[in-house]
């Protein structure tokens, strides 16, 4: 039987909460072992590119496991994917004069 898909994002904010609790506790071996959780977050992110991405890149990318070289491969092909988004809309005052006041409508955060 096939195992479920993986939401790569929801376990990579998992890994991130776990984090902060472990950095919360202080400790040495606590604050290790949240370096590992941020470690995994990394992993899951880079992955959920590799899949976005996947059509695009060389067949040889998939048997990569080092998420750096994932990450190279993803921005060969993506150039933009490790770039954050903000969308802003503003009322121009004349026709091709830039807003002076922009309203932020969303942003999206890079991934990798």
């Amino acid at each position: 039987m096939d195992s479920p898909p993986v939401r790569s994002e929801t376990e990579s904010a998992e890994c991130v909460q776990r984090a902060q609790g472990l950095l919360a506790v202080g400790d040495e071996s606590s604050v290790r072992y949240a370096c590992l959780e941020l470690r995994f977050s990394i992993e899951y992110l880079t992955y959920d590119q590799l899949k976005v991405h996947l059509d695009e890149m060389p067949d040889d990318s998939v048997k990569r496991w080092s998420p750096k070289q994932v990450i190279e491969s993803v921005l060969e092909v993506a150039p933009d994917a490790d770039k954050s988004v903000t969308i802003a809309v503003g009322v121009e005052p004349a026709p091709g004069v830039a807003a002076t006041q922009m309203q932020s409508l969303a942003r999206i955060a890079a991934s990798l």
